[in-house]
């Protein structure tokens, strides 16, 4: 069976959201507590204004030298968001490409009501 994008899955762009994304398919957040615990979380691109004049923390336990493998891939959420992006930019360029060389289709198409362009 053939699928369209556009119907879904959406998903979020900004790194933050992707992170929140991930953490609430990890809580139960259906239920009051699930819930609750997602509300207490705070996700951010940058630093904002309250926390950027605190002084900052490493937690030497989630480091990723410490936590993964030599040999073990890793992704970094901001390059997977800013490539999703590119991809997206290219798709409508593509689009704006092609419009020219199908236009005379299209007439055709919108005689018999077929297109909806």
């Amino acid at each position: 069976m053939n699928t369209n994008p556009s119907r879904g899955p959406f998903h979020f762009r900004a790194p933050s959201r992707i992170f929140w994304r991930t953490v609430r398919g990890m809580l139960p957040h259906k239920t009051k507590r699930g819930q609750a615990a997602l509300d207490r979380m705070k996700v951010f691109d940058g630093i904002p204004p309250p926390y950027d004049k605190r002084k900052r923390m490493v937690v030497p336990a989630a480091l990723k030298i410490v936590r993964l493998k030599p040999t073990r891939k890793f992704a970094l959420l901001g390059r997977l968001a800013y490539e999703k992006k590119s991809t997206i930019k290219l798709t409508k360029v593509a689009e704006k490409n092609v419009d020219s060389k199908i236009a005379k289709y299209t007439d055709v198409l919108k005689q018999y009501g077929v297109c909806l362009i």
